[in-house]
């Protein structure tokens, strides 16, 4: 699956029906993903989840409310959504 953030496309593995794994290709992808998660601590769920374009080869639609989870390792986040609208 194929989804567009931060002006970048990321190709990742989807691990469930609502979790994409996505590697992190370099340092500003990190503060982008690490900014983005740390507004979870600070703001309502509205305020900091968005909504994402996905690709795949079948369809292309809309993830609803999404987030992140960084790795420890800043190698990798996890992209968690509420619902998927093709």
């Amino acid at each position: 699956m194929k989804v567009e953030l931060n002006n970048k496309v990321y190709t990742g593995k989807l691990l469930t029906s609502n979790k994409l794994k996505i590697k992190v290709k370099d340092k500003s992808d990190v503060i982008y993903f690490d900014a983005w998660q740390n507004k979870a601590s600070y703001f309502s769920k509205k305020d900091y989840v968005k909504d994402v374009i996905f690709h795949t080869i079948t369809e292309t639609g809309v993830l609803k409310n999404c987030f992140p989870i960084l790795s420890l390792n800043d190698d990798f986040v996890i992209l968690n959504w509420d619902t998927r609208e093709a």
